[in-house]
């Protein structure tokens, strides 16, 4: 970074630093396709997670009362997890968010059967050249692809999350730009 020069608009860097640079922008990548999209996952259950929890807390009620309003904060995570009422389903999703996310982030279960496999299914790699035609999956595609046999999941149990990663600006090389 300290030989780095901006000359023009472009970032000019010593040639010696090529593959250097090209791993800062592969290891951007990467953490996208494995740490920035499970934060979309557990925000989906937390959104469950206070949706279940409205009939206990009267969550919705808030909305409308600026002076109970501002008291929805984090804190609510805390008070759905630590409610007396052991059935509560909200109860148990939060539980497993802070059970499964914490054994996922000081490493345990990496190998597909911890944490994440109840929230990440499946991602696949399109080839450069079949892009342009590649359908995005919906969750209907879920739904029809699925065997007959056992717990079957509804349309609202899936979300399909169509995302492109690359090193930057799509098929562009981040270093020949």
């Amino acid at each position: 970074m300290e030989q780095m020069r901006v000359l023009g608009d472009e970032i000019c860097y010593p040639a010696k630093d090529y593959l250097t640079v090209y791993k800062l922008f592969s290891a951007r990548a990467d953490l996208y396709r494995t740490v920035y999209k499970h934060r979309k996952a557990v925000e989906l259950m937390v959104a469950d997670a206070l949706v279940e929890a409205n009939s206990y807390l009267e969550i919705s009620s808030c909305i409308q009362d600026p002076s109970e309003y501002w008291k929805l904060d984090d804190t609510i995570i805390k008070t759905i997890e630590t409610a007396p009422d052991q059935e509560l389903k909200a109860k148990n999703l939060i539980q497993r968010i802070r059970r499964d996310f914490i054994r996922y982030f000081l490493g345990w279960g990496l190998g597909g059967n911890g944490a994440m496999g109840l929230l990440f299914c499946n991602e696949y790699a399109v080839p450069k050249d079949k892009l342009e035609h590649f359908k995005n999956v919906t969750s209907q595609d879920v739904i029809c692809s699925q065997k007959s046999s056992g717990m079957m999941l509804k349309e609202d149990d899936i979300v399909v999350s169509n995302v492109k990663i690359a090193l930057t600006r799509g098929t562009l090389n981040p270093l020949e730009q």
